[in-house]
């Protein structure tokens, strides 16, 4: 069976047609290639869960998840639109885009950081657990339709999170106690050694 899944795109750009053109336009154009070649063939987008703060990477997002809804009402194919939280692991190293990865580098190099917005909400999730959602959607593609939420494996405050990272780095206890966030936090650690 034929499969797209979409997992490219920008969340860090000055420019909004920068936006447009990772987020949007390149699917935009996928779409089109599917409707030349007369194929209808299921898509899964990854999106975000910061769809609904105003910025120019949100207003992408939903116009790319606007194009996607249209096509699948209009070839009557699976859509899944997957809105992703904040991804931890040890290969997620993009300092750029994610926090976790960012106090990791930072305290490894003895970089100086500045984190906004200490008391807002993460909504944590290991890259092997959203692996497995995503291989039991490919695997039932016909079910699935629409908007997917993902359970978060985590929620911490920003500040909890800067804390607790900062407690397993100088080995000391952190406030977690789940062995998997403290060992997938040593593995991102250890990955900028």
């Amino acid at each position: 069976m034929d499969l797209i899944i979409f997992a490219i795109g920008i969340s860090k750009t000055n420019s909004f047609y920068n936006y447009l053109k990772s987020n949007s336009l390149s699917l935009l154009k996928i779409i089109k290639c599917l409707n030349i070649i007369k194929k209808d063939i299921p898509i899964i987008y990854f999106s975000s869960i910061r769809i609904n703060i105003l910025s120019y990477f949100s207003i992408s997002k939903k116009i790319a998840e606007f194009f996607l809804r249209s096509y699948g009402r209009k070839k009557n194919t699976s859509i899944v639109i997957i809105r992703l939280s904040h991804v931890i692991g040890p290969n997620i190293k993009n300092i750029e885009t994610s926090l976790t990865a960012k106090i990791c580098y930072s305290l490894i190099n003895n970089k100086k950081y500045f984190l906004y917005d200490l008391d807002q909400k993460l909504r944590l999730i290991d890259v092997n657990s959203l692996s497995n959602i995503i291989k039991d959607i490919v695997h039932n593609i016909k079910k699935f339709n629409g908007l997917i939420s993902i359970i978060p494996d985590y929620v911490k405050t920003v500040e909890k999170l800067e804390k607790d990272v900062i407690s397993i780095f100088k080995n000391e206890k952190p406030t977690i106690k789940d062995k998997n966030f403290i060992n997938i936090i040593k593995k991102m650690l250890s990955s900028y050694e």
